[in-house]
């Protein structure tokens, strides 16, 4: 029940008793299985995508540092409007849009979004994570691709007031993947934040060195595991994810919530993302995508 309840935190941001059935074990019937990984995890996926869609669509397909501030339909198309790295302020025009960023920033980027729509992604939930790469000074033999951290004991679930002991629930071994050839080692530690109301007190300044004191605590067994100890420790990365990370309630699917929340507007905007499904793995996110690439060739 203890490794239930930490695969809960770290897959999805919430204990137990708050998830779809149907979700966990979907999850957990996967990735109990063969794992694969690529070297450098899956921003390898994200790289080659890149590639491929600057070498079919041109370099200027692909438009970094842009963020769009509208998007809205005309007659027979949609109009982008987005301020460019230079601080410009500029218009595309497309047969077809798709949002494929959270659903709660979408809301605010779409004049004409329903009213019963919005009010549904009102109430979708989402909840933070951070994740901590302590790197070493030297390689070591990974045991595995992921350990989880148990102490024998099943937590309660954690709310705002009683968040509990707990830190990171499981770590990675970032050498893993590349059969421990590299030179230094990286332990990636998750911590999901498993309650409600965490994001807005992720980003105080004090939360980092706070969460960073509790990683360099809690990660010393793992370290005399590998026959190492701090002073092995050559730094650690603290990243914090406030943003969405889409929690897989219990009757967001079989209600409707999700989909409706999804459906497309006057069949030109349409949404990609994990929170389509409430389900937070990029293997949700590649089917989404291809639904909604399948609505563009709609006229």
């Amino acid at each position: 029940m203890e490794y239930l309840q930490l695969y809960g935190w770290s897959s999805f941001c919430a204990s137990i008793d708050e998830l779809s059935a149907f979700q966990y074990l979907g999850f957990i019937g996967a990735e109990t299985d063969a794992i694969r990984a690529f070297p450098g995890g899956n921003a390898y996926i994200a790289h080659r995508l890149a590639q491929r869609i600057r070498r079919d669509s041109g370099e200027n397909s692909l438009r970094s540092g842009a963020m769009v501030l509208r998007v809205q339909t005309e007659s027979d198309s949609v109009t982008v409007l987005y301020e460019d790295v230079f601080g410009n302020l500029k218009k595309v025009r497309a047969r077809h849009v798709i949002m494929a960023c959270p659903k709660f920033i979408a809301k605010r980027l779409l004049p004409e979004i329903p009213a019963e729509q919005e009010n549904v992604i009102k109430y979708l939930p989402y909840r933070a994570y951070l994740v901590g790469n302590v790197l070493t000074k030297k390689s070591f033999a990974s045991p595995s691709f992921e350990l989880f951290n148990l102490k024998g004991e099943m937590p309660k679930t954690p709310t705002p007031m009683n968040k509990g002991e707990r830190n990171f629930t499981d770590v990675c071994f970032g050498s893993w993947a590349q059969q421990d050839q590299s030179e230094h080692g990286v332990l990636t530690l998750y911590h999901g934040v498993p309650y409600d109301g965490a994001r807005q007190f992720l980003f105080n300044p004090v939360s980092h060195a706070k969460y960073k004191a509790k990683y360099l605590t809690d990660v010393e067994p793992v370290l005399a595991a590998l026959n190492m100890n701090m002073a092995d420790i050559h730094g650690i990365r603290l990243t914090r994810w406030g943003h969405a990370l889409p929690v897989s309630m219990k009757g967001l699917i079989a209600n409707g919530a999700a989909e409706a929340a999804s459906a497309s507007i006057k069949q030109r905007i349409h949404f990609a993302n994990q929170d389509n499904w409430m389900n937070p793995c990029f293997e949700t996110a590649h089917l989404v995508a291809e639904e909604a690439a399948a609505k563009t060739f709609v006229k």
